[in-house]
């Protein structure tokens, strides 16, 4: 694309991500961000835009997907993490996990299974530490865990990998190199591929262990399974006395909040326990707060942002010639003492934040568990699970005590 032609994009991407006052007419919502130029001006904006279009005569999609996280990073610093731009990509059959400040090999296609669980050391000769460096340099995030998660979703994608500058655009393989200088090399397809480790929508999958019910809820959707789950528990309760349950909302990436309701009111003055881990996020944020909130004993690690939060994706717009998509934040969701959220829209914001000073003021504070317990390597390497295992002993140990 020429100059006119990014300018163009960039300028209505950043018009869609500001939004306007108007209401949506199926929500009700107002379909504008609560304030994205609090930070920084408009007028700044359209400054950076033009100087990077004088930088060359020709941009690709990657040079306006850089640019455009680059500045959410500057205009949102930690505050926004839906606010964002995402690449069509191509998935590898590889993906990972960060413990300790170390790249591991989670899962990999069956061929290269030998270096499962070793450490990711160099891509493509890069050593994985600028690697990372490139990503938190174009990433808004409020806690550490919450970049770890957006490493461990860069790695095993193509076309971000590619967008970052200590990587060619042009490159045809990504080669992978572990801590033993053993390689694996996955070739750059232009085509979308199914992701290889099919994840089974386990949501509502209920298990009994003894008198403990676990009940998984990975995800914040489908009203009329929740209920359906809410009949199976009073069923199970009918056949048992005394049960105690585990609530498992790990990996919960969010949804709508109202759907856990039923679950709250069923568990209320119920002995429960509660997973949590550092990829439940936006909606499964407020899950966890609603399940403290009726006294339910947290175990697993920090949320990967903070209580109170931007959110409610309902400003997406979509590029399809170029692979791109943009979404916006419409709400700032907040917590007073007692966990009792309220929220701010662009009509309502200056209630709470008037100047930057206020926003300074902004409650960074993480949801954190009443115990801390993680994964080592070996855990997944022997299908482990200390987090839940944890859950299951504290709960026979309450038994005990009685």
């Amino acid at each position: 694309m020429n100059k006119e032609e990014t300018k163009k994009i960039l300028l209505d991407m950043f018009n869609t991500i500001e939004g306007t006052f108007e209401e949506d007419k199926k929500t009700g919502a107002i379909m504008g961000h609560p304030n994205f130029y609090l930070l920084h001006s408009k007028e700044e904006l359209l400054t950076r835009v033009e100087s990077f279009v004088n930088t060359k005569e020709t941009f690709n999609r990657y040079d306006i997907y850089y640019f455009v996280k680059k500045t959410l990073k500057d205009y949102l610093t930690i505050y926004d993490t839906h606010t964002n731009i995402f690449l069509k990509t191509h998935l590898l059959p590889i993906d990972f996990k960060i413990i300790n400040n170390k790249v591991y090999i989670r899962n990999i296609t069956p061929e290269y299974n030998n270096l499962k669980y070793k450490e990711c050391v160099a891509i493509n000769g890069i050593d994985i530490q600028n690697i990372i460096s490139d990503i938190e340099k174009i990433t808004v995030y409020p806690s550490i865990e919450y970049l770890n998660n957006i490493i461990e979703y860069f790695l095993n994608k193509t076309s971000y990998l590619l967008a970052l500058p200590c990587i060619k655009d042009d490159e045809e393989k990504l080669v992978f190199t572990t801590e033993n200088k053993e390689s694996i090399t996955f070739e750059i397809s232009s085509k979308d591929s199914p992701q290889l480790f099919s994840k089974e929508d386990d949501n509502y999958n209920i298990k009994k262990v003894d008198n403990i019910v676990v009940c998984r809820y990975n995800s914040c959707k489908d009203n009329e399974k929740m209920i359906e789950m809410i009949k199976k528990l009073s069923e199970l309760e009918k056949q048992n006395n005394d049960l105690k349950y585990i609530i498992d909302i790990r990996s919960n990436g969010g949804g709508d909040s109202r759907v856990i309701k039923p679950l709250i009111s069923f568990l209320e003055n119920k002995e429960s326990v509660t997973l949590i881990d550092e990829k439940v996020y936006s909606s499964g944020i407020m899950a966890a707060i609603d399940l403290k909130n009726i006294n339910s004993y947290i175990i697993g690690t920090n949320l990967s942002t903070t209580i109170n939060h931007f959110g409610n994706n309902l400003i997406r717009k979509e590029y399809n010639n170029l692979g791109l998509k943009v979404t916006s934040s419409t709400k700032l969701f907040m917590y007073n003492d007692e966990y009792k959220c309220h929220s701010f829209n662009k009509l309502t914001i200056n209630e709470y934040f008037k100047t930057l000073n206020d926003i300074k003021k902004y409650d960074h504070e993480l949801f954190r568990p009443d115990e801390y317990v993680t994964f080592k390597i070996e855990d997944y390497q022997n299908n482990y699970d200390p987090q839940l295992a944890r859950a299951i002993e504290y709960l026979k140990e309450k038994n005990l005590k009685r």
